[in-house]
């Protein structure tokens, strides 16, 4: 497994008065910012927010996995990998 370069989590989504869900880590940090634009409705840019609020959870628990997997000798599938290597930037 590669050192992890992100912040960890857990990080959190939070709605905002002006529309916005804000993306902060456990620290307070602000990650990111979803948005609301002509192309997507409120429904969309909480969804998107919740869902990078949770991509530290869910790639640590991915790596997790694979590591129970390839001890069990099992195949871990090409998808999953090319998941991690997208998440982690390696080749």
């Amino acid at each position: 497994m590669s050192e992890t370069k992100h912040t960890p989590g857990p990080c959190y989504a939070f709605s905002r008065h002006n529309g916005t869900v804000n993306i902060e880590s456990a620290e307070g940090a602000i990650l990111g910012t979803s948005a609301k634009t002509d192309r997507l409705t409120d429904e969309e840019v909480r969804a998107n927010a919740l869902l990078w609020a949770t991509a530290p959870d869910l790639l640590e628990q991915l790596q997790a996995l694979v590591v129970q997997m390839e001890c069990l000798g099992l195949i871990v599938p090409p998808g999953v990998q090319a998941a991690i290597a997208k998440a982690t930037k390696t080749p």
